[in-house]
């Protein structure tokens, strides 16, 4: 199974992790740590981006993107160096050197402290599957304020050791057409976003007449996700932001290193 690219969610946290500044009482004050973001996931190649924090009055996405940085990535037995492709951005090409069950170490200096993080690969969800595979949206008659009757679906799967799961369910439409009554010219409005609910320790989701607002083929993807990352999602919905301590699992840094591993299944939306 390939994933095509990673989660909103993923870039949203880093996001709000570079807008928090080390001193409290100054909203222009940035740190000296690095801000690291690094999703390790089996199958694909290793990508560590590495960046400046930022001010929080600063309008840029990210900080400066930090050049010239020897990293290196460790399963225990074998260490290998990362190589920079682009400004800021480490990688390995091997797609082979994730594994399930491994725990891997990333360490590199910057302004002469050891910047370090720690994290295990989880294994790939168990038993995922969807009531029905095609899902149909009573379509909106303008003249009418009564719809069709939905019949809801269920996505489902295991969860044993009751761990937390990301679920995302991704158009595969080129242009994704609007449904009328949710995102059409008469719904919501508004641009397209892929559909992200973090499922928690639950091993089921309704999909509901309001799920969707683009019809065509979607790809669902169950993310198992790790404690680190867990920690850093529940901060950044909260009411309020540490602004001394950020949540992260770097060490001397700030950001997020951490695995995860999914499981997907297709489906098809559809008015009626």
């Amino acid at each position: 199974m390939e994933i095509k690219k990673y989660p909103l969610w993923f870039s949203t946290i880093i996001i709000l992790i570079t807008f928090i500044s080390c001193e409290k009482e100054s909203l222009i004050a940035t740190s000296e740590k690095p801000v690291v973001q690094a999703y390790l996931i089996p199958g694909r190649p290793v990508l560590v981006k590495v960046n400046m924090q930022r001010g929080l009055v600063d309008t840029a996405s990210y900080g400066l993107p930090i050049t010239g940085l020897n990293i290196s990535i460790s399963d225990g037995t074998n260490t290998i160096s990362l190589q920079e492709t682009v400004n800021g951005q480490y990688s390995l090409s091997d797609k082979n050197f994730i594994r399930t069950g491994n725990t891997y170490t990333m360490i590199f200096s910057y302004l002469n402290k050891e910047v370090s993080a720690k994290t295990t690969v989880p294994g790939k969800p168990n038993g995922l599957t969807i009531s029905e595979t095609v899902i149909s949206i009573p379509q909106f008659s303008p003249g009418t304020d009564t719809l069709d009757t939905f019949i809801p679906a269920y996505i489902n799967w295991e969860n044993p050791d009751r761990s937390d799961h990301l679920l995302i369910m991704k158009n595969d439409e080129k242009y994704p057409s609007g449904i009328s009554n949710g995102g059409g010219p008469f719904g919501f409005g508004g641009a397209y976003r892929d559909i992200e609910v973090n499922t928690g320790i639950t091993t089921s989701f309704e999909i509901t007449r309001m799920t969707f607002r683009y019809i065509g083929y979607y790809t669902v993807y169950l993310y198992a996700m790790n404690k680190e990352y867990v920690e850093i999602l529940n901060a950044s919905n909260s009411s309020s932001l540490n602004l001394t301590n950020p949540v992260t699992n770097i060490k001397n840094g700030l950001g997020i290193f951490t695995a995860m591993q999914a499981d997907s299944l297709r489906l098809f939306v559809r008015e009626k």
